[in-house]
Formats: C-alpha cells, structure tokens, sequence
C-alpha cells in the first residue's frame, strides 16, 4: 500500500538549536509500507515510538495517540489539514513539547499539530511527522542525506561549499504569506516523457505521485493500470491509478518509479505532484531559506 501523508496547511514550528539529528531506517517500518528516515524518542515507561521525517509536511504533527501516551497537552486549533486523499480533518496544537530522544538528546518543539492518524501509526508506533526544514535557524539550511540517512545544520554558503551542491535554477520554495506563522515547503521542476512537472519534495511519501489534471497524467494514461489504495491522513482510503517504470529525471539523473495518479497536492504552491522516497532514496537535500539543493547519485 502506497502511504502519502501530506499536511497542506502551512503552519510552523521551530526548535532550539539542533546542529544534528540522529536519524536511521527502521527495517520492520520499510517491510510495512514507510521507507522514511525516523528518528527515536523515549516515553517513559513505555516502548521507544519513532516520528518520519517528512519534508512534505509543513509543520511538525503529533499523533493522537502518543499525545495521549506522553500525556502532552493540546489545544483545538482554528485550522485543519487536508491529507493526500482530500479530507480535511480537525486538529489540535501542542506547544512547548520536549522529546526525548533516544541517545540522550532533547528536542524541544515550540508547537506541533495534533492529528488523528491511520491506526496502523499506533500499533508500529509511529509517533507523528518531523519537518526538517523547520530545523535550522533562518539564516541556515538544512542538509538531509537520505542516503545514510543524517540530518545537519548549517549555513546555506557553507552546506554549498562542503557538499558541492549548487542551488537548482528549477527550485522553489513555497511560502503561504496568508499565515501568521513563518513556513515553507520545497518543489523543483522534473521532465517526464519530455515534459515538465514542478513536484514537491516528499521524504514522508512512499511513492511518487503526479496530479491527474497535469499534463504529464493526460500522456501517460493510457499506459495506467489499476493500483493500490492509498491512505492519508485522518484514515480514508482512496484507490488511484498507476504506470509502471516511468522515468523522472530530476537534478541531473534518472530514476524509474511506479508513479501514481492521484491528486493534485498543495494547489497553492502549484504542484503537479510529488516525489516520494522512491524518487529521492539515493539523493542529498540542501533545504535553504530561500533556495533549494540536490543531488542524486541515479
């Protein structure tokens, strides 16, 4: 089962100084469907629960059932999130959360949505969605190697200098000026079959995932057979469309996905669709303020 989990309303959060954050793959999360990076955070007396980091999300997301675990109070928000299927589901905000993390760090968040996930979250316990572009100071970027996986800190000038990735001319970063609170999330132009789609960057998503109003989906649907449901936030299952072996290049590589046509995310930050960690696996993300770096090694 394909999992897209995106939160499209653009709230933030921000936490204190966290130069590097211990991050791995957990092989029982990948064999059930999540192929994110995770970071381990303690509940005292309980077994540890692990967060996705997840550069779809724009904010950080509690789910309800560590919120209750963790015994971590929360507020009824004025907004909702829409998750990838279309439904728009009630949250709550928790603020001035303290994790634990596993190797004895904390990770304080300043305020964190409250959403009602899947009950599959539960019982792999996963405790919600990171954003790791939330990480860095304003002036910073974030470096996001999914190849390893780890996540760092720095200055944008000096992530460029190190890691000899140049921001991408095709890259954008999407801010909804409409909101009270600083936010951003990361797309770039990709060519499929010759054309041009703008994809948000998704390390929350198994797969990758194109709008079935773009252009792309209208020369690809002949070629699309049926596929599996996919489940998004607040639980609601939604069968799509797929094509098999679709080659997307993106950041100067290749790389062939089984691609879903789905819905559009985020319209507004104009998205055609999303590349999941199918598309992004083997790549190196330099996460700016105002600017977007990548690179894939296929």
């Amino acid at each position: 089962m394909i999992r897209v989990l995106t939160i499209s309303l653009l709230l933030t959060s921000s936490v204190a100084r966290a130069d590097s954050i211990p991050l791995h793959y957990d092989p029982n999360l990948v064999a059930r469907g999540f192929p994110s990076p995770v970071v381990r955070v303690s509940i005292p007396g309980q077994a540890p629960a692990q967060f996705l980091i997840d550069t779809g999300a724009s904010v950080h997301t509690l789910a309800e059932w560590f919120v209750k675990s963790a015994n971590i109070p929360a507020d009824l928000a004025k907004g909702t999130a829409r998750g990838s299927t279309g439904k728009e589901t009630t949250i709550r905000v928790a603020r001035q959360t303290d994790l634990a993390l596993e190797d004895g760090h904390r990770l304080p968040l300043e305020e964190a949505i409250v959403v009602d996930f899947p009950p599959m979250f539960a019982e792999l316990r996963i405790a919600g969605l990171l954003s790791p572009q939330l990480f860095a100071r304003r002036d910073e970027a974030v470096i996001l190697d999914l190849r390893t996986p780890s996540l760092d800190t720095a200055p944008l000038q000096v992530a460029v200098d190190r890691l000899h990735i140049e921001p991408l001319s095709s890259g954008r970063v999407c801010i909804n000026q409409d909101s009270e609170f600083r936010n951003r999330i990361y797309s770039m132009n990709v060519s499929v079959l010759g054309r041009s789609a703008s994809m948000g960057l998704d390390s929350g998503a198994t797969g990758s995932v194109i709008g079935a109003d773009s252009a792309v989906a209208r020369k690809l649907a002949s070629r699309s057979i049926e596929g599996n449901h996919t489940q998004g936030l607040g639980g609601d299952a939604e069968a799509f469309r797929h094509v098999p072996a679709v080659k997307i290049r993106r950041a100067g590589t290749s790389v062939d996905v089984d691609l879903v046509i789905g819905r559009s995310p985020s319209p507004e930050c104009g998205l055609d669709g999303l590349l999941g960690m199918d598309a992004l696996r083997q790549c190196v993300l330099v996460l700016g303020p105002s600017a977007l770096g990548m690179s894939c090694s296929r």
